[in-house]
């Protein structure tokens, strides 16, 4: 009768044993872990630090370089025009009626004078400088970046002083590609009579298009290289959304951008 009974405790002692001992080793996993974890946050910190640094110094870059370019091209304007013979024209600003757009004058070579019958201005204006009018192409629309395109046609039309009954004509003449086959479709359905017209049935094909399309673009913008490559992706994005909306707030994007970073950083 003893020994059965000493048996069956035997073989429970040693159950809970074991038992004890599996509950030993997963408090022990478990402190690991805790441990880990702990160790971990304040890397994932540090990271994030580093990366708002990095947004900080490309930010003052880009201001830098941006300050240098504006230097660059105030003082080629004010090289230009200072030669003989060149003349300073203000463009006037158009009636109330329609757009306004800010002007800054603008030097153009006076060229052959009708009527200029002095021999010595002409003598004297065959060995001199001549400035020219800056020479350029108007630019062409396929349907990319529909908000930038209209900024710098008015661009244009403001330094060439081009007249706005004629605007909208003038610009579509330079529609190419998937541009150039809407509007063919578009004119063979609509009067296209003027800038404004235009523009806004160009936004109404291209540019909310766009716009949804660069905002999913951003969400499947994920890290698989370096920090930097991810970076530059990232932004390169961040600008077309911002061409489209400037109201999107900077924290918003900064959420963003540590959601795709790798898990591992």
């Amino acid at each position: 009768m003893a020994q059965p009974y000493m048996a069956a405790l035997k073989k429970q002692g040693e159950e809970l044993q074991k038992q004890f001992t599996e509950t030993a080793t997963t408090l022990k996993s478990i402190n690991d872990t805790l441990r880990s974890l702990s160790s971990w946050v304040p890397t994932v910190d540090s990271s994030i630090k580093v990366i708002q640094q990095t947004l900080e110094t490309v930010g003052t870059r880009l201001s830098t370089l941006e300050a240098d370019r504006i230097a660059t091209i105030e003082g080629d304007e004010g090289d230009v025009g200072q030669a003989s013979g060149a003349l300073k024209v203000t463009i006037p600003h158009r009636g109330h009626s329609r757009r306004e757009f800010p002007h800054t004058p603008v030097n153009f070579d006076l060229g052959d004078r009708s009527g200029a019958e002095d021999s010595a201005y002409a003598g004297s204006r065959a060995g001199s400088y001549r400035s020219r009018p800056p020479k350029t192409e108007f630019p062409r629309f396929d349907g990319e970046n529909p908000k930038w395109w209209k900024s710098v046609c008015e661009k244009y039309f403001a330094l060439y002083s081009v007249d706005h009954d004629t605007w909208a004509s003038f610009a579509t003449m330079h529609f190419v590609g998937n541009a150039a086959l809407w509007l063919q479709t578009y004119e063979a359905e609509h009067d296209v009579d003027s800038w404004e017209d235009l523009c806004v049935a160009i936004h109404a094909k291209f540019g909310r298009d766009q716009h949804h399309r660069y905002l999913e673009a951003l969400e499947r913008c994920k890290q698989t290289h370096t920090v930097e490559k991810y970076y530059q992706k990232f932004e390169t994005i961040r600008h077309k959304i911002l061409v489209h909306n400037k109201h999107y707030d900077e924290a918003w994007f900064v959420t963003k951008f540590i959601n795709g970073l790798r898990r591992e950083i």
